[in-house]
């Protein structure tokens, strides 16, 4: 990268970082998160190529040996009326990120942000998606309270039903 590029990298970087656009838990982040639909691939540890001079006559479906991987989330304004599509890649391991990856905004078809393992590769900063950004972030806000509650009161419930079972042991086990 030629010193020029770098410097202009830096400056966008820290723009980027004052408007809070950056990492998983920035506005991009949150929108992706409690506003987008994860990214889920099927398969086993292996990958099987399919050969192309046989096709297969079914349909592959969920087998016992196989999982489900989530590999982050992506958000398509498309159903909101807006021509914004935002990808965060993540390894994701019961709901919470374990390895971050990565952060793409295409705005009306053009890259406008890209970001790689905490490093910035591309930002264009144009009022039209950014206010879109500000907007969406409002709601995934607002998404993320309800989300934490229903979080908050199934934890409860399966507190009750652990301190029930444990009761019931002791009853059980030591006449109490």
């Amino acid at each position: 990268m030629r010193r020029e590029e770098k410097v202009i990298q830096e400056k966008r970087t820290v723009e980027a970082t004052k408007k809070n656009l950056m990492g998983v838990g920035g506005k991009l982040g949150m929108i992706a998160r409690y506003l987008g639909d994860p990214i889920i691939q099927q398969g086993t540890s292996l990958f099987d190529l399919l050969d192309e001079q046989e096709p297969k006559e079914e349909i592959p479906s969920f087998e016992d040996g196989d999982h489900t991987y989530h590999l982050g989330w992506i958000f398509d304004g498309l159903s909101r009326g807006m021509q914004i599509e935002i990808k965060l890649l993540a390894v994701v391991e019961n709901g919470e990120v374990v390895d971050y990856q990565g952060l793409k905004v295409a705005y009306k078809g053009y890259d406008v942000y890209q970001e790689e393992s905490g490093e910035l590769y591309g930002y264009a900063p144009f009022e039209d998606w950014e206010d879109m950004v500000d907007k969406l972030y409002k709601q995934a806000r607002q998404s993320q309270k309800v989300q934490e509650e229903k979080n908050n009161i199934m934890m409860e419930k399966q507190n009750e039903v652990a301190k029930q079972s444990f009761i019931q042991t002791l009853r059980s086990k030591w006449g109490l």
